[in-house]
């Protein structure tokens, strides 16, 4: 079992970071993304079906404003990360195979890279949750106008303010490069503490962060 997937990663960086990327859990977590943006959005796409419209597709942004979403979001790229620090039995064979130096390496790459990854899973995943509704025009329509005046679209806070700087496209570029970032962010946050730290207290310590603002924020601490 060694030999072959140590064979079949070949001790380079894209065959490692392939062999890492394919497994169930990416699958679990667009489950999981795609059940709750569609409980997010159902109000929206709903809206826009019944009045026959098509508005812009840039609706990530909108539906991230909300904190429970983005924690859910996070909570989605730690289950991702979950075999960091990446100590399985096979790892370490590789580990001793090609050096540490370019193990940990490989590892910040599969790190970022995933950051990327899990940022274009998202934004897919918005797409296809209002496709019926989607324009690809770089401009926003009737339905965002409406919405921004009343502030909300069901349990979507559409951000008014954003809509007056940025266009569609602009907007959506920048959240795909935020959450992109801060996927990474986590990965390496974990990465790090788990040098140092047990697995579990890694896991510990971001979950903390996570839900610091909700949870002390409501106590009057921060």
């Amino acid at each position: 079992m060694i030999y072959g997937v140590t064979g079949m990663w070949g001790a380079n960086k894209l065959g490692i970071i392939k062999y890492r990327i394919k497994n169930v859990k990416i699958f679990l977590i667009a489950i999981i993304w795609l059940f709750i943006l569609d409980v997010y959005l159902a109000d929206y796409r709903s809206m826009a079906m019944t009045l026959g419209l098509k508005d812009s597709f840039a609706i990530l942004p909108h539906v991230q404003n909300d904190f429970y979403f983005n924690k859910i979001m996070l909570l989605g790229g730690m289950i991702f990360f979950a075999d960091i620090p990446f100590m399985s039995g096979e790892e370490l064979y590789v580990v001793l195979k090609i050096g540490k130096e370019k193990w940990s390496q490989i590892n910040c790459c599969y790190i970022v890279l995933s950051g990327v990854l899990l940022s274009t899973l998202l934004t897919v995943l918005s797409l296809l949750t209002i496709l019926p509704a989607i324009s690809l025009k770089n401009e926003w329509g009737t339905l965002y106008q409406t919405f921004a005046f009343s502030g909300t679209a069901g349990c979507v806070i559409i951000n008014a303010s954003a809509m007056s700087y940025y266009s569609p496209y602009a907007l959506m570029l920048n959240i795909f490069l935020i959450d992109a970032l801060t996927f990474a962010f986590m990965g390496m946050l974990l990465y790090t503490l788990s040098l140092f730290v047990s697995k579990i207290w890694s896991y510990v310590i971001v979950v903390v962060l996570i839900f610091w603002q909700s949870v002390f924020g409501k106590m009057g601490l921060v």
